[in-house]
């Protein structure tokens, strides 16, 4: 039988074929690790023309594709999981975890709805589960998978929004320090926030947010009319790996009545270490945290968990029923993700 190279699909032995050499590909790649560079010292002028090209008008073979993939993109990269590799945050991945990226692009699992696929969904909760568990969470928690911690993070923000100022953003104060993630004031534009609504809060000699300074910055604002109704702690942070005092934070909040969230996409994990709980203290309190699997729990990008202690506010946020998803209403223990950011 000819295959039709205009169609999608491949014969099942032609496929075996090219999915054993992706995975010798990806096997070495692994095992020579150590061997390559960890970075790479590339222009644009050295990469550039050799991937640019025109549209093509006809379909080519898979094996000139997978050799120009190897040598034009895939070794012309920085080695994250290479063990000089010490300049960025992002952390190396596993590699049981790109074999079970080939399961679950092979199955195209989109773990939306429960009713469409029940499966990848129950699994998807108890990942979190267990992350929650690892982590010190609160057990009631609801959370959610994302892209990353820039999206997590907006989700969280999205439902504090929603859960504290009831439709009206006016006036609306959010607090965070020097140090915190450039992704939550974008985020917060996002979200319909003006800049001068996050006020940056100055940080001490250990590069954590200083809460005297905090605590008269609340005062101050509601004496000027405004309304302050979020913390943005840090778990972590990308500059320095400053860590902010999560309980006295936690404490200040309950006194003022505010939502507290944790960006812990880089740090948050390291409540697995009896170290990371002493400097973590409190993060289990929180209305929301964000935690990256990506990074501390060496998983491939990309993957990132925003999760909101009070069960169902996630929902309030981001519930809608449109027409099309009538007939996937969620019935008794379901759980929809569509549902939760």
């Amino acid at each position: 039988m000819t295959h039709d190279p205009a169609l999608l699909d491949l014969e099942p032995e032609e496929m075996r074929r090219l999915g054993y050499r992706m995975v010798d590909m990806v096997v070495d790649h692994w095992a020579h690790m150590s061997d390559k560079p960890a970075a790479v010292d590339l222009e644009v002028a050295d990469i550039r023309p050799r991937l640019r090209e025109p549209l093509p008008e006809a379909a080519g073979s898979w094996e000139t594709a997978l050799e120009k993939a190897q040598h034009d993109v895939f070794e012309s990269m920085g080695q994250i999981a290479h063990p000089r590799f010490l300049a960025f945050v992002p952390g190396p991945s596993n590699p049981v975890a790109a074999l079970a990226d080939i399961m679950t692009s092979g199955y195209n699992t989109a773990a939306s709805l429960w009713r469409e696929t029940p499966g990848p969904v129950e699994l998807e909760l108890t990942t979190l589960e267990w992350v929650k568990e690892l982590c010190g969470l609160q057990n009631q928690a609801d959370g959610v998978f994302t892209s990353g911690g820039s999206v997590a993070n907006m989700i969280g923000l999205a439902v504090a929004r929603d859960a504290r100022l009831a439709g009206d953003m006016n006036g609306a104060v959010i607090y965070c320090t020097d140090q915190t993630h450039s992704c939550v004031a974008r985020g917060l534009r996002i979200l319909g926030f003006q800049p001068e609504q996050l006020h940056a809060i100055p940080v001490d000699s250990e590069f954590s947010m200083d809460l005297t300074v905090l605590r008269a910055a609340i005062n101050s604002d509601r004496v000027a009319g405004k309304r302050p109704f979020a913390i943005v702690a840090n778990a972590g942070t990308t500059n320095t790996g400053s860590v902010d005092d999560l309980n006295a934070i936690a404490d200040l909040a309950a006194e003022q009545d505010l939502w507290v969230h944790v960006d812990g996409a880089y740090g948050g994990a390291g409540t697995l270490s009896q170290e990371g709980q002493r400097l973590m203290a409190g993060m289990e309190r929180a209305d929301s945290v964000v935690i990256d699997p990506h990074k501390w729990l060496f998983q491939p990008y990309e993957a990132g968990i925003c999760f909101v202690r009070d069960a169902g506010l996630m929902g309030h946020a981001f519930a809608s029923n449109p027409e099309y998803l009538q007939d996937v209403a969620e019935g008794e223990d379901e759980v929809n993700f569509s549902e939760r950011g």
